[in-house]
């Protein structure tokens, strides 16, 4: 994973400083968890309640879609998408949904999406790509989202859109 890229995308989109640094804690977090869990496992851990990224979460700073609900605002949203089933509550294309509906419910407050996929497939992104393109241009209020792909083990970031 290029943490340096990271940091690129968060400095063009003129990200705080205290979310910038959330976010690499939450990104040093996501490699030593995904060493040990899947994606599925991962899931299922938040959305009971599990903790998995100690002091994140807890202190107002994250968001996991889906699972936290509505009405539930926080700087780093952490979406989490499994597989390439429209129908699936946790497939790409619905939680790319959820996301969207959450940035415009919280979008004084999200600053910083990172989507942790098993796939990376740009036509199913393509619906959100307007809105993200739009996040990413503004002049105040810009978004960051931050594509990770985990795929047996191997961790790979990548620009969109």
């Amino acid at each position: 994973m290029d943490i340096e890229r990271i940091s690129e995308i968060l400095d063009e989109a003129e990200i705080k400083p205290e979310t910038r640094e959330r976010v690499r804690t939450l990104i040093d977090e996501l490699r030593r968890v995904l060493s040990d869990y899947d994606i599925d496992r991962i899931r299922d851990i938040l959305a009971s309640g599990g903790q998995l990224f100690p002091g994140m979460g807890q202190d107002g700073s994250m968001v996991v879609i889906p699972g936290d609900g509505p009405g539930h605002c926080a700087p780093i949203v952490l979406a989490i998408a499994k597989g390439k089933d429209g129908r699936s509550r946790y497939g790409l294309p619905n939680v790319m949904r959820a996301v969207r509906a959450h940035l415009i419910h919280c979008f004084e407050i999200a600053e910083v999406v990172i989507l942790l996929t098993d796939r990376w497939d740009p036509d199913l992104m393509k619906e959100s790509e307007g809105d993200f393109y739009a996040y990413g241009s503004r002049s105040r209020g810009r978004k960051a989202l931050i594509p990770i792909v985990s795929w047996k083990r191997q961790i790979t970031t990548y620009d969109w859109p």
